[in-house]
């Protein structure tokens, strides 16, 4: 019965990876991507004008990333970002050959979307640090040290 039920959920995690179209997951990711890019840049020069220095300026990248970050979601995923991320999407349970009694609780996905909502907060916030200290010290130097 476990062979069963490891093939019932392998399908079920096939279906659900197939309900996106591969083309538009990978272009999504694209965009995501640049979008961040460029935000973090402009986060970097602003630092970098305004003289931050130290844990400061990390702070306002921080920040920054959070701020972009949740613009995606709200203009770019029109806040439901299920319908365009992956991540926010649960994949199905294992079914097990037990039948669900009245008691047993329910799962929803809250957790996985709450799982997935942290993850896209956070996600960036190691690939975009290069971009964002060019751009800062950049602007530092530019402005502050050589005046």
């Amino acid at each position: 019965m476990d062979a069963d039920a490891a093939a019932a959920h392998t399908q079920a995690q096939l279906l659900h990876s197939q309900s996106f179209c591969p083309e538009n997951v990978q272009h999504n990711a694209k965009q995501l991507y640049y979008i961040r890019s460029v935000f973090t840049s402009v986060a970097g020069s602003a630092a970098g004008v305004l003289g931050l220095t130290n844990l400061d300026g990390f702070y306002f990248y921080a920040a920054s990333l959070l701020v972009a970050n949740v613009c995606i979601l709200l203009v770019n995923a029109q806040a439901r970002p299920s319908r365009y991320l992956v991540s926010f999407n649960p994949v199905p349970a294992p079914v097990t050959g037990e039948k669900a009694t009245s008691s047993a609780p329910r799962q929803s996905g809250g957790g996985v979307q709450a799982l997935g909502l942290a993850k896209f907060l956070i996600d960036g916030l190691q690939e975009m640090a290069f971009g964002y200290v060019l751009w800062w010290t950049l602007w530092t130097g530019l402005i502050h040290v050589y005046d």
